[in-house]
């Protein structure tokens, strides 16, 4: 009787959260503030958002607006398993997480909640894309390149110019830094919607926290041909500087 009570209380309270879109990049010390009001402890307001996003208004407008943030309620760091990707996306947002705020919100002693990946050190995240590209624009159809800016104290930023994708997909990537080695691995639905048609996007990124020095950027892509040569590269990125490496590309999207 007391867990349905909890419940009842949750779902009523919901209702004072509501709103249109999730945040990004908003993930900071543990996980769990969904609500986005501050603090690592999980709060009853984090819980009925989370309901209130996956239950009651999920038919009408499923995603949470800012400060809402998503990374946040990703409480048991779904987005990182197989297929790993970052930041979430709503599907990854489930009861699951919601019980992991709950054990140690009303369970004395219960372990602390996960650090926010990618919050210390080095931190990468998709910032934007282009729509289905019906021209070729800054290269010619059949080249697959990245175009790079450093600021020369730790900020790189990269456009993924004529990144192959499903026509309809949901943009996501794992981005990873350890030692000199900087991994783009994009991920693409190929069952998205009935969209079965490929398609090119620009997909720009940003990479904070990366101190100066050489490294090799390589960008794992769903749709490269094995035949074709990968998209990596060394770049010196002792201070300011910026440029373009590109790749020929012998496939459709990128051959039409």
């Amino acid at each position: 009787m007391k867990s349905l009570n909890l419940i009842l209380v949750l779902v009523i309270a919901s209702f004072l959260f509501v709103s249109e879109a999730w945040a990004e990049g908003c993930c900071i010390g543990r996980v769990g503030d969904a609500n986005g009001m501050g603090g690592d402890d999980p709060t009853i307001g984090d819980i009925s958002l989370m309901i209130d996003a996956l239950f009651i208004t999920a038919a009408i407008t499923p995603l949470i607006t800012p400060p809402a943030c998503i990374e946040e309620a990703d409480v048991n760091l779904s987005a990182l398993k197989s297929p790993a990707h970052w930041p979430p996306v709503y599907d990854d947002i489930t009861i699951g997480d919601i019980s992991s705020l709950i054990r140690p919100l009303f369970i004395t002693g219960y372990p602390p909640l996960p650090d926010c990946p990618f919050s210390g050190g080095s931190a990468g995240d998709i910032i934007g894309h282009s729509g289905c590209k019906s021209q070729m624009a800054v290269t010619a159809d059949n080249e697959d390149c990245l175009v790079y800016n450093y600021d020369g104290v730790g900020r790189l930023t990269l456009i993924h110019i004529n990144a192959g994708f499903n026509c309809c997909p949901v943009i996501a990537a794992n981005i990873g830094v350890e030692g000199q080695q900087i991994l783009i691995q994009e991920l693409d639905s190929l069952d998205n919607g009935g969209c079965h048609c490929l398609c090119l996007f620009d997909v720009s990124y940003e990479i904070v926290g990366l101190t100066p020095g050489s490294y090799d950027i390589s960008v794992i892509e769903p749709l490269r041909s094995e035949s074709d040569p990968p998209l990596e590269f060394m770049v010196d990125l002792s201070g300011a500087t910026s440029g373009q490496f590109c790749v020929p590309r012998t496939v459709q999207p990128w051959m039409q």
